[in-house]
């Protein structure tokens, strides 16, 4: 009788658990730094909308001598063109004297209860007040 077992070649079952677990660990660290990136790559439509929004209300004022807290005074593209900061405000912290604003850009970019969050004044100072990035 010929000894089959000596001559099989192959993997055992362990082998081939241990090769899955690693491919699957791999597999999930793929997707949290893809959906880091995918999150990163959002925001830059709040910055560029923003950076937009502050050289119109630099016209704005240069023109009329005062900041605007009216968006469609200043002649951006209309805010449907946005996907995923749809909630855009200027505010005029001296309304009796608008030589400041300061713009706010919100945001979902992952489809969670938390809103992404960036702000810039006058100063063209770009700050992301509330990041939803690390969440």
């Amino acid at each position: 009788m010929i000894n089959r077992v000596n001559n099989q070649k192959g993997f055992t079952l362990v082998e081939l658990a241990i090769v899955v677990t690693v491919i699957g660990i791999l597999a999930t660290l793929a997707v949290v730094v893809y959906t880091s990136f995918l999150k990163q790559a959002r925001t830059v439509e709040a910055r560029s909308f923003l950076s937009a929004l502050n050289r119109q209300e630099t016209a704005y004022y240069v023109g009329n001598g005062k900041y605007t807290d009216d968006i469609n005074n200043l002649g951006l593209p209309t805010l449907g063109t946005l996907r995923y900061y749809t909630d855009i405000s200027v505010a005029l912290p001296n309304v009796f004297e608008p030589q400041s604003y300061i713009a706010t850009a919100k945001g979902n970019i992952d489809d969670d209860a938390l809103l992404d969050e960036w702000t810039i004044d006058e100063n063209q100072e770009l700050i992301n007040t509330v990041s939803d990035i690390d969440n």
